[in-house]
């Protein structure tokens, strides 16, 4: 897999927020919003004070996921699956 991670990470690289956001798939996720354990596991990282994620779109449902610091993604954990924030929509 990071034969297609690392390469789409480095396509993102050129963009600015705004640009990522949106038409990519890629977006930010309140905290709320977020699925029961990557709440908890943000509270053992001792990382309560975030208030969104910014979810990466990879490819299809596949999604790196991290923190926005200023124009760096500080880069948290893979979600293969889609499943730190679930999307009702179908095939995302």
């Amino acid at each position: 897999m990071a034969q297609i991670v690392i390469p789409k990470l480095h396509d993102y690289e050129s963009m600015t927020w705004a640009e990522m956001d949106g038409p990519s798939g890629s977006h930010t996720v309140d905290y709320d919003q977020l699925c029961k354990e990557a709440q908890d596991r943000l509270k053992e990282l001792k990382m309560t004070h975030v208030e969104a994620l910014f979810s990466v779109r990879i490819a299809g449902a596949v999604r790196v996921w991290g923190v926005k610091d200023i124009a760096i993604l500080r880069v948290l954990w893979w979600d293969p699956d889609h499943q730190v924030c679930p999307s009702l929509k179908k095939n995302t």
